[in-house]
């Protein structure tokens, strides 16, 4: 017991010394404040992603996710937000360079390990648009046993049975 104490002590001391040097506290409240910064960006481009029927919401939406996968590589919704914008990016252009933007960003979103089953839906939604119908399914099936509540899974099922006639 008395060994614990001490180690708890030592730790809040340590703690306490570690930001009473003003270097480290600059370095920590800058951390702070570029994550808080991150996930404001990422939060604008999902909510513009959101509403992408919207004039210049696209657009808008694109240079936000790659400023936040800029500043955090690894962050794999923003890999998958921007897979979607690109996807959205080619259904109002009808320029294929998108579609390969697209995948690739969803094929590093998924590298991350994450599992988001966004970026299933929207592989899905580009399967069912090239009318590869099983791969779409696969991918819809797989994004439905990741999250079986996300509406977009239903949404984007329905699509492909539209196009395969089964209504």
């Amino acid at each position: 017991r008395r060994s614990r104490w001490w180690i708890g002590a030592a730790a809040v001391v340590l703690s306490l010394a570690i930001l009473a040097v003003p270097a480290v506290r600059n370095r920590l409240q800058l951390d702070l404040w570029q994550a808080t910064s991150m996930h404001a960006d990422y939060l604008k481009a999902q909510s513009l992603l959101e509403h992408y029927y919207q004039p210049h919401n696209l657009e808008n939406s694109i240079p936000l996710f790659l400023k936040n996968i800029q500043r955090e590589p690894k962050f794999a919704p923003a890999w998958a937000g921007l897979g979607r914008a690109y996807w959205r990016r080619y259904q109002d252009t009808r320029d294929s360079t998108y579609i390969q933007l697209a995948k690739n960003a969803c094929a590093r979103a998924e590298e991350l390990g994450q599992n988001l089953a966004f970026v299933h839906v929207t592989l899905g939604m580009i399967d069912t648009d090239a009318g590869r119908n099983d791969l779409a399914t696969q991918e819809l099936e797989h994004a439905h046993n990741l999250d079986a509540t996300n509406p977009e899974v239903y949404a984007a099922q329905a699509d492909l049975y539209r196009k395969q006639g089964r209504t």
